[in-house]
């Protein structure tokens, strides 16, 4: 009985222990205060924040303010290019020009084009912390060499460097390096994290705000092309309905028999075909903007489309009883070598 209780007293003692352990202190409790509000203020800015051009600089300060004796620099990545660029570095009275010191030149704008493995890491470890064992030689890609990247974690007193990537909806939108210095350490790892992945939205949403303002620019042009166009093609669509009227009103006098009848006749059909083909064009448009359209190359002779020309502008003349213009045309190739090929859309 005694040997039962003392292991239930036991037990008792440990379960007391557990729940002590997990009482915070007094500052403790203050510090997890401060960083639950750090984050809620963060969030607010973030909701206001429309210029990308300065998300980063403001990400930065806040990391800086955030971490205790650290140097931070934030990158900017280009999708296309595949390059990063840098857009931010802070954390100690005349860094920047501890390392213009070093690499001899200024590293704020300097751009790094990205591997396609090192990418791919990047997007393994999105928004989470991960150490750069190789220090500022492996968080640069390589592009700082060793006794340079040395140098410059010496004079900077550097201890343990650490990356994260900005990274939301499947698209890369930069990274922020944090270096430690002295004998500090990297702590509050997950506020850190909270805090990027804030940063990574706000970037993506920044960047799908750019796209749909792009998207509306290029759809009001495309209305203003389409205006324009229809505007041409009322003009064109007049061209072969003056033929097929004038050609009616010739065909119409009793007097015109024979040869004259039967070019006459051909010619409104010819006029006829012109115009189904602006109606088509017309057509295509619409198509081409509903991505219904399939190109397919064929071939057709100029001559024939020469000859129709002249029949179609030459009945217009006539028309307008202008006589003292004559329109005339001069074949220059034989028919077989008129052949052109071109690309129709289906």
């Amino acid at each position: 009985m005694n040997m039962d209780a003392d292991q239930k007293i036991a037990q008792l003692q440990a379960e007391i222990a557990a729940l002590e352990s997990k009482v915070l202190s007094a500052g403790e409790a203050a510090k997890y205060q401060e960083h639950l509000e750090f984050l809620a203020n963060t969030a607010l800015d973030f909701l206001g924040q429309t210029d990308q051009s300065d998300i980063f600089e403001y990400i930065g300060n806040k990391l800086v303010g955030l971490i205790d004796d650290a140097i931070v620099i934030v990158n900017s990545f280009d999708v296309a290019a595949r390059e990063l660029q840098v857009r931010y570095i802070g954390g100690g009275e005349g860094i920047v020009d501890k390392i213009v010191a070093v690499l001899g030149r200024q590293p704020l704008e300097q751009t790094v084009i990205l591997t396609e493995d090192t990418m791919q890491k990047m997007f393994r470890s999105a928004n989470k912390l991960y150490q750069f064992l190789g220090g500022l030689h492996e968080s640069s890609d390589g592009n700082i060499p060793k006794p340079v990247a040395s140098t410059l974690e010496t004079l900077i007193q550097a201890n343990e460097t650490y990356g994260i990537t900005f990274e939301r909806g499947g698209e890369l939108s930069g990274t922020a390096t944090n270096i430690t210095k002295g004998n500090s350490r990297l702590e509050n790892p997950k506020v850190i994290e909270g805090f990027i992945f804030q940063c990574s939205i706000a970037l993506y949403r920044q960047h799908m705000e750019a796209e749909l303002r792009k998207a509306k620019k290029e759809a009001e042009e495309s209305d203003k092309l389409k205006s324009a166009f229809l505007a041409n093609m009322s003009q064109e669509v007049r061209t072969p309905m003056n033929g097929i009227m004038g050609l009616a009103h010739l065909l119409a006098n009793p007097e015109v028999e024979g040869e004259t009848k039967q070019e006459y006749v051909n010619l409104i059909l010819s006029s006829g075909n012109v115009l189904i083909s602006l109606l088509d064009d017309i057509m295509d448009v619409s198509r081409i903007e509903a991505r219904q359209v399939v190109a397919s190359k064929e071939n057709f002779r100029l001559n024939e489309l020469m000859k129709e020309l002249h029949g179609i502008f030459s009945t217009e003349l006539e028309m307008m009883g202008k006589k003292v213009l004559e329109l005339s045309h001069d074949l220059a190739l034989e028919d077989e070598s008129s052949l052109i090929n071109t690309c129709l859309l289906y």
